[in-house]
This record gives C-alpha cells, structure tokens and sequence, in this order.
C-alpha cells in the first residue's frame, strides 16, 4: 500500500540501508500565508504564557493544600486542647494531695538521721575495706583471677551491684 502512494507521488519514500521512511509529499499541502503564520505563531506564544501561568497557580494552590494536609483540622486541636486540660486539672489535683499530705521533720530529726546515715556509710567502708582486704589474700595464695573468686565465692561488690559508695556519700552533708 506504502509503495503504491509512494509511486502515485501522494507519499516519498526515503530509504535508509535495510529502512524505509514514508512521510507525506509536502507539495500536496496548501501553503500558510505569512500573515496567517504570524497569528499562529501569536496564538501559540498567547498559549504558551497561559499554560505557564496556570502551572504557577497549580503550584501555589498544591502548596497550600500540602500545608493544609499537614495541620491540624478543628476537631484534632479541641482534642488536644481538652486532654492538655484534663491533664492540668489531674496534676493540679495531684500537687495539692501533696501539699496536703506533706510531712515536715524537726531540725533534731534531721539531724539524728545524719547521723545514722553517716554510721552506716561508716560500717560499709569498714566491711568494704575487709572484704577487698581477705580478697586480696586469697589471690595472693591462689592462682585464679579476682573475677573467678568473686563468682567462685558468690561475692558481690558495689560496682557489680551498680551501688556506688561516691554516689551515697555525696547526699551527707559536711
């Protein structure tokens, strides 16, 4: 069919190696007068600013639906606002239990639990320093390491219990 329009002239053949190319005879059209190029050509320019001008609105209203999207609506923010109340009024409730149910000690009870905390903290040191004292003896005379003793022995010490004495020693007063 291709080559028969070719050779009628309604189409031109243009062969290229092993390809054919067919595209209508330009001759066969009427041909466009300047003054109807230029109307065409003002058309396509006229659509061309309008196409560009409702992608930049297409933008703008995208970008404000985005930020929209990403609010949040009535509902959710009367939610939040009430449970934030609900929360206040719970800690409120909660802090005047406190207040009310406070106790205060006397400046003599303060001071006698000092001092027993100070004892305390005194016996631990003591036992402490025995303790790593026999250990080291041990070790002296036995070939295993402090950490097979310790566990050999069921010993715990203040490290392996997350207790430090630093620690308990910084809350008595000087």
């Amino acid at each position: 069919v291709l080559e028969a329009l070719s050779k009628e002239g309604d189409i031109i053949c243009q062969e290229f190696g092993k390809t054919k190319l067919y595209y209508p005879n330009q001759d066969n059209f009427e041909t466009v007068s300047a003054e109807k190029m230029k109307e065409i050509d003002e058309k396509i320019n006229k659509l061309k600013k309008d196409h560009a001008e409702l992608q930049t609105s297409i933008k703008s209203v995208a970008a404000d639906i985005g930020s929209l999207d990403a609010s949040l609506t009535d509902e959710e923010l009367e939610q939040g606002l009430e449970n934030a109340a609900k929360q206040l009024e719970e800690k409120r409730v909660y802090l005047k239990q406190l207040k009310e149910n406070q106790t205060c000690f006397s400046k003599d009870k303060l001071n006698q639990m000092d001092r027993e905390l100070r004892d305390v903290m005194g016996h631990w040191k003591k036992k402490r320093r025995s303790v790593t004292d026999m250990v080291g003896v041990f070790l002296e005379n036995c070939s295993m390491k402090k950490k097979a003793l310790q566990d050999k022995i069921g010993l715990e010490l203040d490290e392996s219990a997350e207790t430090m004495l630093s620690e308990i020693s910084q809350m008595v007063p000087k």
